[in-house]
């Protein structure tokens, strides 16, 4: 069944508006983190896993994850000091991604197959509020 592109991005919106009634109604800061990774991945296509990190000072913590698969993911970003989020928050770019983790990677040569062992296929992360001191990232 095909959708007409208007269809498509009202169904989004309304999504999206959930969405924003959901993280109102929670009550502290750790339930709106647990809800947004939650969220990414419904809303995200080929999203399964989420998490969101931040990094102080070299050192990744992680504030929420969909899975120990994420948390296994944030923990070699955290020992090979490389990885898309890593690098977004650091580096404070905009997005980072690895496409395919089946093939060789340049830039993050050892991260990409230890994130292969894991069984990820692809790996995103979003740089999160730029303008602040301490930086976040959304790992897709």
């Amino acid at each position: 069944m095909s959708h007409e592109p208007g269809e498509v991005w009202e169904q989004f919106a309304v999504a999206l508006a959930e969405m924003a009634r959901d993280l109102l109604a929670q009550d502290s800061v750790q339930d709106t983190l647990d809800r947004i990774v939650e969220h990414a991945t419904v809303l995200i296509n080929g999203c399964d896993d989420a998490g969101i990190l931040t990094v102080r000072r070299g050192e990744v913590h992680a504030l929420a994850a969909t899975s120990d698969v994420v948390r296994r993911a944030d923990r070699v970003q955290q020992d090979l000091r490389e990885g898309p989020c890593f690098d977004a928050v650091t580096d404070r770019q905009q997005i980072y991604a690895i496409d395919d983790l089946s093939r060789p990677h340049e830039r993050w040569s050892r991260f990409a197959p230890e994130l292969r062992k894991l069984g990820m296929g692809s790996v995103m992360g979003l740089l999160l509020f730029p303008e602040d001191d301490e930086m976040d990232a959304l790992n897709l």
